[in-house]
Formats: structure tokens, C-alpha cells, sequence
């Protein structure tokens, strides 16, 4: 089993595998670049490689609160359960006609964030010593029903909060289906945030079988030069 995603950003579409196994099979991920009409193996889409869709400010595992191996870091999941106000049952945001009203310079407008004060398993990664990432530590708050991670810190290599990432969960009733449908990224050191998984606009979200020759190469060419 293997979870696949096509992404893109301003004329560039990346495509990553990932394995349902770490332990059998690494990522490979390609990219789309428009001004070589080409596509390449990207070796950069995974730890802390740049992820350019979201303002620069992230990494590649950041990516939905986390994607990727878990092998740089040492992960410990505290023993007791704690209560606190995590994003829930945002499903107004998506109902919201454009991005403009969500928008403050600093943080998503309040006026339509919903929070619920839940109970939440506290888990931290510790970047094992002799690795390399950007962060020397992240703290995950999960949410004891969905096991989807609510909120994250993430700590510089010095041990200094650097920036911190929140998700909106969204309950399809149709399917049913409890998930992630945003996720914010806030930097403290430039004071930027980014948010990712934006759908006002779109058509409604389907969850039809895609068949798996969408996620090749070929139609990843043919996609970047529509």
C-alpha cells in the first residue's frame, strides 16, 4: 500500500509516494518544473527540505502536521492524557465564500475559528543525536478520539519555541469521516503565517477511487504542460 499526493504550487506540481512501510520501501518524489517543461526526481521533498507551497516558512515534513519517516527523531508518548482547546468541528470555515475574510496580518480571523477543549496524548520528538534537521524538537498534541494531531510546537536546535502549527478537523457525515481540512503554520522569528488545504472556491471535496496510473510520471508531465 502505498499513500500517494499530487501537489502543486505556481506551475509546479510535485508527486510523492509514500510507503505504508518505512521499513520496506523509502519515499520518491518527483517535481514538475514549468520553466524546464521536465519532470525531475526531487530528493528535497522529504525531512526538512523547503516546502515552497507553504510560503517557505515550512519543511517537507510538516506537511499535514506530519508526513515522513520517524527515524531522526526519538519520539516519547507521555504517559498522562491532558485537556486543552485544540481546532474542532471547523466546518464553517469551508463554507466561507473567499480567503479574504479569514485573513489578519497576524493569525486567522477568530470571528470563525471554532475550538473545543479536549483531551490530547502529548507526544515529543527529539532529534537523535548525530542527525540533521532544522528543528532539535516537536511536541504533538493528538487528539485522543481521532489520533489526528491538533496542535505542534516546534523548538530550534538551541531549544527555543520557533514555531508552532494548528490543524481545522471537518466531519463529512456523507462518508463518515472525521479529518484534517486546513492547517496553519505560524513563525515566530519573522512573524509570518501560511495556511495550507485552502477549498473555498473549489468544487465540494469527493472521495471517488482514483486510479492509480493518475499518480505516474507520465501524467505528472502531461498535467505541468496543460
Amino acid at each position: 500500500m502505498i499513500n500517494m499526493t499530487m501537489t502543486g504550487h505556481e506551475g509546479e506540481i510535485y508527486l510523492m509516494k509514500d510507503p505504508a512501510n518505512y521499513e520496506t520501501k523509502d519515499s520518491i518524489g518527483y517535481s514538475y518544473i514549468p520553466g524546464m517543461r521536465r519532470v525531475r526526481r526531487n530528493p528535497n521533498m522529504f525531512y526538512d527540505g523547503i516546502d515552497s507551497t507553504g510560503g517557505g516558512i515550512g519543511c517537507m515534513d510538516d506537511g499535514w502536521m506530519f508526513r515522513g519517516k520517524l527515524d531522526r527523531f526519538d519520539w516519547v508518548l507521555t504517559k498522562e492524557k491532558k485537556e486543552m482547546f485544540i481546532p474542532y468541528n471547523n466546518n464553517q470555515i469551508n463554507l466561507l465564500p473567499d480567503w479574504d475574510v479569514m485573513h489578519t496580518p497576524h493569525h486567522p480571523n477568530p470571528e470563525y475559528m471554532r475550538w473545543e477543549l479536549h483531551r490530547v496524548w502529548e507526544n515529543v520528538a527529539t532529534l537523535k543525536k548525530g542527525a540533521r534537521h532544522m528543528y532539535g524538537k516537536r511536541v504533538y498534541y493528538q487528539d485522543e478520539d481521532t489520533w489526528l494531531i491538533g496542535v505542534k510546537d516546534m523548538y530550534d536546535t538551541r531549544g527555543n519555541l520557533w514555531k508552532t502549527s494548528y490543524s481545522t478537523g471537518v466531519q463529512h457525515y456523507d462518508v463518515p469521516v472525521y479529518r484534517i481540512a486546513q492547517y496553519f503554520l505560524f513563525d515566530f522569528q519573522v512573524d509570518f503565517w501560511v495556511a495550507n488545504g485552502w477549498v473555498n472556491g473549489l468544487p465540494p471535496e469527493s472521495y471517488e477511487e482514483v486510479p492509480e496510473d493518475y499518480f505516474t510520471v507520465q501524467n505528472l508531465r502531461r498535467l505541468g504542460r496543460r
